[in-house]
């Protein structure tokens, strides 16, 4: 009975999570956005509909040539998409060994690990599929060129799902330079240490941190008045069923609601 309350909770937060993104998508403009470990642009990604949408522009990144092939097959009708095949890095490397499961053709597998991949072996291992890891040099990018390369101002949404290297690319954004609104990161396989570290990082530098399920989700003081609850509720209820009593109180810049 508990672990069903926690997996409800759970299951509540993320849902909480992904109206917010939805409301501060409707409430912001255009959204510049950049995400790291896009994978196929399609499986178990909460943000492909944000990403997608045409008024807004989005560098999407991805480490693994076959699943880089996957993406751009996948989002090659979005023009608003940026879509770029380099593992990202928190050093200056031009090249770094990387690790991928490689499943042979016809070998069936749930949630498809031929997805994953990551700089560290022992973080692969553990999914099952030791004896499918393969590694190659692969070409890199330093997180902050990625980012100034990415827009000519701010980005808006920053997402990291590195398999574990996105503590050492959080930590290494300058944050002089680059404050975004929303960064996104896979908590699932941080030490405590270093959650603990990026938590005081971020707050250091004015977020507010959320976690939920296998993320953390960190919004920039300045943007906490897109995440208000009425804004939430806007985004949510669909414009049919909205009364003309509600719609007196719609949300526009300046209201005191927003």
């Amino acid at each position: 009975m508990l672990h069903q309350v926690k997996i409800s909770l759970l299951n509540l937060g993320f849902f909480f999570i992904k109206q917010s993104l939805k409301s501060f998508n409707k409430y912001s403009g255009e959204l510049h956005i950049l995400q790291i470990g896009a994978n196929d642009g399609e499986t178990d990604d909460f943000l492909k509909t944000i990403v997608r949408c045409k008024k807004n522009k989005s560098t999407l990144v991805e480490a693994v040539p076959a699943v880089f092939d996957r993406l751009v097959s996948n989002c090659k009708n979005y023009p608003n998409i940026r879509m770029v095949n380099k593992a990202v890095v928190s050093t200056n490397e031009p090249t770094k060994e990387f690790f991928y499961i490689d499943l042979p053709t016809g070998f069936e597998a749930k949630n498809d690990p031929s997805l994953l991949g990551s700089f560290s072996r022992e973080t692969l291992a553990k999914y099952a599929y030791q004896e499918h890891v393969v590694s190659k040099e692969l070409p890199c990018i330093n997180i902050n060129s990625l980012m100034n390369a990415s827009t000519s101002r701010q980005l808006d949404i920053v997402l990291t799902d590195v398999e574990g290297y996105d503590y050492e690319l959080i930590k290494a954004i300058d944050f002089n330079r680059h404050s975004p609104a929303i960064i996104i990161f896979e908590n699932i396989h941080l030490s405590l240490s270093n959650m603990k570290h990026l938590l005081d990082l971020l707050q250091k530098q004015g977020y507010k941190v959320f976690s939920a399920d296998k993320d953390s989700y960190c919004i920039h003081k300045n943007s906490l008045k897109y995440f208000t609850v009425p804004r939430i509720l806007n985004s949510l209820v669909p414009k049919i069923f909205i009364s003309k009593h509600f719609r007196k109180y719609k949300l526009k810049e300046g209201n005191n609601l927003g």
